[in-house]
């Protein structure tokens, strides 16, 4: 039996170290990596304002709604007495008309 041999698989060529993207040393790299960083932040504070903008929301909603759960008040403005003889009959038809007809004072 004869021996066949395998050809060791060559390694990929190098690249230059000036094309290298590893370790920050190839061209463009310093801008790339503030680019980076600065769409990091930017994504960040967006996030977090939305979030704030939902709390605020919520913190209004919450305001509007509360006073649904309260007890109810009620004080009066002004009191005045009431004498239907010397109101008149106008005053009469246009309290107690109903809707559908001409009410006037």
């Amino acid at each position: 039996m004869s021996e066949t041999t395998v050809p060791a698989a060559s390694a990929p060529p190098a690249l230059p170290e000036s094309r290298s993207i590893v370790g920050g040393k190839g061209t463009g790299t310093k801008s790339r990596y503030l680019k980076d960083n600065l769409a990091r932040w930017v994504v960040w504070t967006g996030g977090l304002g939305v979030i704030v903008a939902l709390m605020l929301i919520f913190v209004y909603l919450l305001s509007e709604v509360f006073p649904l759960f309260k007890s109810a008040e009620f004080e009066p403005r002004q009191s005045f007495a009431l004498d239907p003889a010397s109101a008149g009959a106008d005053f009469i038809k246009a309290s107690f008309a109903p809707p559908s007809k001409t009410s006037y004072a």
